[in-house]
């Protein structure tokens, strides 16, 4: 999902590829990696968006997205999470990314510990949640 503030002068308008293309991008290279996963995957493509930013996380690129017109491609459950708070639009993409998968790891001896139980938990509860009322919202 693409994320901007509110009144962002392009807007809507990301959802076509020119205004998409067009638009300076937030990169998110995560600890490790040594490129942006949307870029590598929009490669694939034949299609190529201009960063203006690289940061190390979503959560750093929708700050980054609310204080500015930079445009931040990050997973919706995250935009709407925090869409209200920030005030950020959610934008449908114009190329579609498919489902983002994420895996929680953990070391086996932790597997029986109260508080990684109790935090896994409580991440699990709360992704289900959203599930939910998503379901919910979409009926």
């Amino acid at each position: 999902m693409l994320a901007v503030r509110r009144g962002h002068p392009v807007g809507s308008k990301l959802s076509t590829p020119k205004a998409f293309l067009a638009a300076r991008h937030i990169a998110i290279v995560g600890r490790g990696n040594s490129s942006d996963q949307i870029d590598d995957w929009l490669a694939t493509l034949g299609v190529e968006r201009r960063s203006g930013i690289i940061v190390p996380s979503y959560l750093q690129a929708l700050h980054i997205a609310a204080e500015t017109d930079l445009v931040a491609f990050v997973p919706r459950r995250l935009v709407d999470a925090l869409a209200e708070r920030l005030q950020l639009l959610a934008i449908r993409p114009p190329f579609d990314p498919g489902i983002d998968e994420q895996f929680l790891f953990y070391p086996a001896a932790a597997q029986h510990d109260p508080a990684s139980v109790w935090f896994r938990s409580v991440l699990k509860e709360s992704t289900l949640s959203r599930s939910r009322k998503r379901r919910d919202y979409q009926k």
